[in-house]
């Protein structure tokens, strides 16, 4: 599986770290298929409602210029999941 993004990862946004923004997808979809963002779309849609997915791609034209505190924190939360899912 990779770790398919419906707003491409790199965009400078906040979205790089939603993790509403992050799903499996199979290497077919994600690599062949650019994403395969018609299913995808639907998929968000049917998940987390028309209106999240129109605030996600809005936030994604809104560069974030992360703070080190910001990007530390970040840090800081993923290593306790990693820890809580081990």
């Amino acid at each position: 599986m990779h770790a398919g993004h419906f707003i491409p990862h790199g965009s400078y946004s906040d979205t790089d770290y939603d993790e509403k923004n992050l799903h499996c997808q199979c290497n077919k979809c994600n690599t062949y298929l650019g994403g395969n963002l018609t299913e995808y779309t639907v998929r968000m849609i049917d998940k987390y409602g028309r209106d999240y997915v129109d605030e996600l791609r809005r936030r994604s034209h809104l560069t974030k210029k992360w703070t080190k505190e910001e990007l530390k924190s970040l840090i800081e939360y993923y290593k306790e999941k990693l820890d809580d899912d081990f």
